[in-house]
């Protein structure tokens, strides 16, 4: 079992991923900030952060200019 928490010292005992060839890093992201602070993140490889961080973008630019999105939803995109 992996050991992983915060820079702040929490810790959460997490089985680490089967293919093992991922790492924990902090995340350093601006658009999940709100929910994820500086606290440690699992990711397939050193770049994955930037590249998901930048699919996470499009995709909420998406869904914030979307038509589709229900108007009780739409405060949430």
């Amino acid at each position: 079992m992996a050991n992983i928490g915060t820079e702040s010292g929490s810790r959460a005992h997490l089985q680490p991923p089967k293919d093992g060839e991922g790492i924990c890093q902090i995340y350093t992201g601006t658009v999940c900030q709100q929910f994820i602070g500086n606290r440690l993140i699992y990711v397939h490889s050193k770049d994955s952060q930037n590249s998901t961080e930048s699919k996470l973008r499009e995709a909420s630019t998406v869904i914030g200019h979307s038509a589709d999105i229900a108007a009780r939803c739409s405060e949430f995109a």
